[in-house]
Parts: structure tokens; C-alpha cells; sequence
């Protein structure tokens, strides 16, 4: 028998009049997943235990209910707090915050730490600014995660990491002015480092050019063209420390005319 609510029950053979209530819980995610239950007038979370549904959101961590979806501290249903009527309870999810340690391999700076929010990947905002080490002719290359190359941009982050800066060596620009009229090629070399006629090769550029009417002789730092200007290719006396021109010289050729007499002596010039 019941009316509104009120249920008639027997206890001990006592009739007693229960009022139950419709409480509603409501995940709060987006998803529109709710739980309905009927409870006894006056039933707190904690007297209904195991009858309060267990949601689970990953990369969140549930923070309680909360009497509207917003969920401000104010709002906390407590957990002894009695329903006297109808309600519906609201899930607060909180982020999951996990943190990236920045080991920048470099002893003259701290490492620094940043936090992330669970599931997502490292963007540049994220980023501590580098080291400048220019003076030292590195440059950030790439991070590694227990000495494997880190896929920064494409790798969700779901525990607490530490990254470490791998440095390489700054490459210049060395341009070949081909001295022909033709367009400039170049070619990035390491500071430090000869220049490689294979390596040249690889880049389409050819090492020892060729132009109708002239001999190629030798690759210079100016167009004075001066025997100290020169600069030898595959060779480690001549290393390249900025970005810089290399201009092709050229010597007119020379070519021997042999004249043939009518007596059959011969006579070059």
C-alpha cells in the first residue's frame, strides 16, 4: 500500500510507515550516465554504502558529490548528510596532473619541472626555455626517456617522467658560389668539421665543377682569389667555424698547338 512515497512496512509486528526517496546520481562527464536509486527518508552516503555507484573517468580522480553540476566547495553533500526528499547529486571530477622532469644535461643549469594534465602530450607552451649554449657551438637536438629518443609532440604523458636534453653540434651554411652565373648551392656542415667532397656529392653539388673554356682551380673564401684564401676540401686543416661563401675560381685553359712543317719536323707552341 503506498501513497506519495510512503510505504507501509512490518517490523516485529509493528506496521510502521516508511517514506522512501528517489536519489539520483549523475556522473557528470558529458555522458548523460545516471543511476537512480530509492532510498529511506533520511539515509546519508554513508548508511546506503555500496549502493552509491562507483564511477570511474580516466585521467580524473572523483572528488565527491555535490549538489549542482558546477560542483563549487560550497556544494559538498557531506557524508552523513540526511535526504529528506527527492535530490540528484552531481560527480566532480578533478584533473590528474602528472610531472615532467626537464634534465637538461648541462651542469650549469637546474633541472626544471613542469606539469601536465594526464593523457595529453607535451606542447612547446609547456616548454622551459633552453639553455642558450651557442658559445659552445651545441644546440638542442632532441629528448630522450631512458636513453631512447622521445616522441615529444605524439606521446601521451600518463605517469611522472623525466626527460633529458640531448645536445648536437650547430651546423653552418656553407654556399658555393659556382662563379659561372649558375645559382648558389649549400650545404649544412658541423662546426668543426672538414668539408666532406662526398658529402657534397650526396647534396648535388659537385665538387670540382667544370665550365667550357676554363679549368677549375680550387675553391676560395673571396673573390681576391689570393693563394691564403684558399680553402681544400677533405682536408681537416680546413674545418668550417661560421656560416660562409666558398667561390669557385677559374683559370682560362691552355692548350698545346703543334705546327707540322713540309721537311716533317714538328714544332709546338
Amino acid at each position: 500500500l503506498t501513497n506519495e512515497g510512503y510505504y507501509l512496512a512490518v517490523d516485529n509486528c509493528n506496521i510502521l510507515i516508511v517514506r522512501y526517496l528517489t536519489l539520483t546520481f549523475d556522473k557528470n562527464d558529458g555522458s548523460e550516465d545516471i543511476v537512480e536509486k530509492q532510498i529511506e527518508f533520511g539515509s546519508t552516503l554513508d548508511s546506503l554504502g555500496s549502493e552509491v555507484p562507483t564511477f570511474t573517468r580516466e585521467h580524473y580522480t572523483f572528488m565527491g558529490w555535490y549538489t549542482s553540476s558546477k560542483c563549487a566547495d560550497d556544494e559538498l553533500v557531506k557524508s552523513d548528510f540526511p535526504f529528506i526528499r527527492d535530490a540528484k547529486v552531481y560527480a566532480r571530477w578533478d584533473k590528474i596532473f602528472r610531472t615532467v622532469t626537464i634534465d637538461f644535461n648541462y651542469d650549469l643549469v637546474e633541472d626544471a619541472q613542469i606539469k601536465i594534465f594526464e593523457g595529453t602530450c607535451i606542447t612547446d607552451i609547456d616548454l622551459p626555455e633552453m639553455p642558450d649554449r651557442e658559445d659552445e657551438h651545441l644546440e638542442f637536438s632532441h629528448f630522450t626517456l631512458n636513453d631512447q629518443e622521445f616522441d615529444l609532440y605524439n606521446t601521451p604523458i600518463t605517469e611522472d617522467i623525466t626527460l633529458v636534453v640531448q645536445w648536437k653540434t650547430i651546423s653552418y651554411i656553407v654556399t658555393f658560389n659556382f662563379n659561372d652565373g649558375t645559382d648558389d648551392k649549400t650545404l649544412e656542415v658541423p662546426y668543426g668539421s672538414m668539408i666532406q667532397s662526398a658529402n657534397m656529392t650526396d647534396a648535388g653539388i659537385e665538387p670540382n665543377p667544370t665550365k667550357q673554356g676554363y679549368d677549375f682551380a680550387g675553391w676560395f673564401t673571396t673573390t681576391q682569389f689570393a693563394d691564403s684564401d684558399k680553402f681544400e676540401l677533405d682536408n681537416e686543416d680546413y674545418v668550417v667555424t661560421s656560416n660562409m661563401t666558398l667561390y669557385a675560381r677559374w683559370a682560362t685553359s691552355s692548350y698545346t698547338v703543334t705546327f707540322i712543317f713540309g721537311n716533317g719536323q714538328a714544332n709546338e707552341q
